[in-house]
């Protein structure tokens, strides 16, 4: 998410500096990006989906695959952009999903395609 304020609004003498403090309150308490060494791999996200999905893995997942391209953290969970490469679609599909980990298992709480314009 981004948000792009004119200069002249988040000058410190617009409004008594009220809308610049809340722009800087609001960075600070975004999470920074986390390493992509503590994202899900794609096998783990592709076995995240399967079971979020409840598709029998053995049917289509040894030929398809899911390439995590992003993700940001949220608390304890994360956001990501991923591409999906589906035996039984033709083209990849773009999508991002919210996964969170618990002990040594990703579990996929929600997904979305993201439409191409």
């Amino acid at each position: 998410m981004g948000v792009f304020l004119s200069p002249i609004l988040t000058n410190s003498n617009f409004a008594g500096g009220a809308l610049a403090q809340a722009v800087n309150g609001m960075a600070a308490q975004m999470a920074p990006r986390p390493p992509a060494t503590t994202w899900p791999t794609g096998p783990e996200a592709l076995a995240a989906l399967f079971q979020f999905s409840d598709w029998p893995e053995s049917e289509a997942g040894d030929s398809s695959s899911i390439s995590v391209d992003d993700c940001l953290s949220n608390g304890g969970d994360f956001i990501c952009r991923m591409t999906m490469h589906l035996s039984w679609v033709e083209t990849p599909r773009i999508v991002e999903a919210t996964l969170r980990k618990s002990l040594d298992r990703w579990s996929m709480l929600g997904l979305k395609e993201i439409k191409s314009t």
